[in-house]
C-alpha cells in the first residue's frame, strides 16, 4: 500500500514537472507565432503603401502628360490667335491709309474737274478760231511766233491737265478697287481670330481641368517639394544636355559687358525674389513677373534660341543663348513664337506669357544663368 501510494506520489511530480516543462517551453513558441504575425502585418502595410505610391506616381505622370499635350496645344492655338490679330493690324492700317488716300484723291479730282470746267467754258466761248484771230490781227512775224509759242504752251497745259485728271481717276479706281479687296480679306480675318479665340478658351477650360486634378494629386507640403525637386532636376538635365547640342550660328559676347542695363523680359509685378525660400529647402533660382496671360515677353538681349518646349514643372520654356556661358531662360509662357535656331534681338517679342506648367496665375518665370548655375537677374536690369 505504502509502495503503491509512493509509486503514485513519484508518477505526480514527474507529470507535474513534465507539464511545467510543456509550458514553459511552449512561452517562446507563442511569442515568436505572434512577432511573425505583426511582421507581415508590417510588410503587407509596406507593400500597400508601396502599390499606392506606384499608382499615384503613375496618376501624375499621366496627368503631367496630359497637361503638356493639353498646353502645347494651347500655344499653338496662341502663337496662332497672335499672327492673325496681327494680320488684323496690318489690314486695318491698310485699310486707314487706302481710305486717306481714296479722300485726296476724290478731293483732288473735284478741283481738277473745277479747273478744267472753268477752262473749257472760256475757250468755248472765245470760239475754235481763237489762236486765229489773233494771229491775223498781228503784223510782226517776232510777234506772231510767240503767240504761236504762247497757244502751243496753252494747248499742252490743258491736255496735262486733261490726262492729270484721267490718271487721278484711274488710280481712284485702282484704290478703290484695293480697298475693297482689303476690307473682305480683314473681314475673314476677323472671322477667323473670333473661331481661333473660341477654341483657345475651349484647349485652357480642359487645361484648367487638368491642372485640378493635378493639384488634387500633389496637395501635401512633401509632395509639392518632391515635385519641384524633380522639376529642378529634369530642368538642368536639359540645360546640360541642350548646351552640349548647341550649334552656333552666330558670335555672341555674354552679358557681363551689359549688368544693369537689361530691360526686364516682361511689364508686370515681381512677385517672387532670387535665393528667398521657396519649399522646404529649396529657394528660387530666379524671379517671377506677374501680369496677364498674352502679354508679351522679350528677349533681355541679342542671342541664339537653344531649346523651345515644355519642361515638366515649368510649362512652356524657351531658353536663349547668349554667349561666354550665360543665357536665360523664360518659363510659364502661353505660347512660344521663337525656335530652337532663331536669331533674336534684344527686346524682341519671343513669348506670351501664360500659367504653363500647372500654375494657378499667369506670371512669367524668368532666370540668367552663368556656366549653368542661377545668378540674381535683377542686378542685370536698370
Amino acid at each position: 500500500m505504502s509502495q503503491t501510494l509512493s509509486l503514485s506520489m513519484g508518477v505526480t511530480r514527474i507529470f507535474s514537472a513534465l507539464l511545467l516543462l510543456l509550458l514553459t517551453s511552449t512561452q517562446p513558441v507563442i511569442a515568436q507565432e505572434s512577432e511573425g504575425a505583426d511582421l507581415q502585418v508590417v510588410q503587407q502595410s509596406i507593400k500597400q503603401t508601396e502599390l499606392q505610391l506606384q499608382q499615384q506616381r503613375k496618376q501624375i505622370a499621366t496627368v503631367q502628360s496630359e497637361l503638356r499635350k493639353g498646353e502645347l496645344a494651347i500655344s499653338n492655338i496662341a502663337s496662332e490667335v497672335y499672327k492673325t490679330k496681327t494680320n488684323v493690324t496690318q489690314k486695318q492700317q491698310q485699310k486707314n491709309a487706302l481710305q486717306a488716300e481714296q479722300h485726296q484723291l476724290k478731293l483732288q479730282i473735284n478741283a481738277q474737274k473745277t479747273s478744267l470746267k472753268s477752262e473749257l467754258k472760256v475757250a468755248h466761248g472765245n470760239g475754235a478760231s481763237e489762236a486765229f484771230k489773233v494771229l491775223l490781227n498781228q503784223q510782226d512775224a517776232s510777234e506772231i511766233q510767240r503767240n504761236l509759242t504762247y497757244f502751243k504752251h496753252l494747248m499742252q497745259a490743258r491736255t496735262f491737265k486733261i490726262e492729270s485728271f484721267r490718271a487721278s481717276i484711274s488710280k481712284l479706281e485702282q484704290v478703290t478697287l484695293s480697298l475693297n479687296k482689303n476690307i473682305v480679306e480683314l473681314q475673314a480675318l476677323e472671322d477667323k481670330l473670333v473661331k481661333q479665340q473660341k477654341t483657345l478658351k475651349a484647349q485652357q477650360a480642359e487645361k484648367e481641368t487638368v491642372v485640378q486634378r493635378f493639384n488634387q494629386l500633389v496637395n501635401t507640403n512633401e509632395q509639392k517639394l518632391q515635385a519641384l525637386k524633380q522639376s529642378e532636376a529634369e530642368l538642368q538635365e536639359k540645360l546640360a544636355s541642350i548646351e552640349l547640342e548647341a550649334i552656333r550660328t552666330i558670335e555672341l559676347n555674354g552679358l557681363s559687358g551689359v549688368k544693369g542695363q537689361l530691360t526686364p523680359p516682361a511689364q508686370g509685378r515681381l512677385r517672387k525674389l532670387f535665393g528667398i525660400i521657396r519649399e522646404g529647402q529649396v529657394r528660387w533660382n530666379g524671379i517671377k513677373i506677374e501680369a496677364n496671360s498674352g502679354t508679351p515677353v522679350n528677349a533681355v538681349y541679342q542671342g541664339q534660341v537653344l531649346f523651345s518646349d515644355w519642361i515638366k514643372g515649368f510649362g512652356l520654356v524657351m531658353v536663349v543663348d547668349h554667349g561666354e556661358g550665360y543665357m536665360s531662360i523664360y518659363g510659364h509662357n502661353q505660347a512660344l513664337l521663337k525656335q530652337a535656331g532663331d536669331q533674336v534681338l534684344a527686346g524682341e517679342r519671343i513669348a506670351l506669357m501664360g500659367s504653363s506648367g500647372g500654375q494657378r496665375k499667369s506670371a512669367l518665370y524668368f532666370e540668367i544663368r552663368f556656366e549653368g548655375t542661377p545668378v540674381n537677374p535683377t542686378r542685370w536690369f536698370k
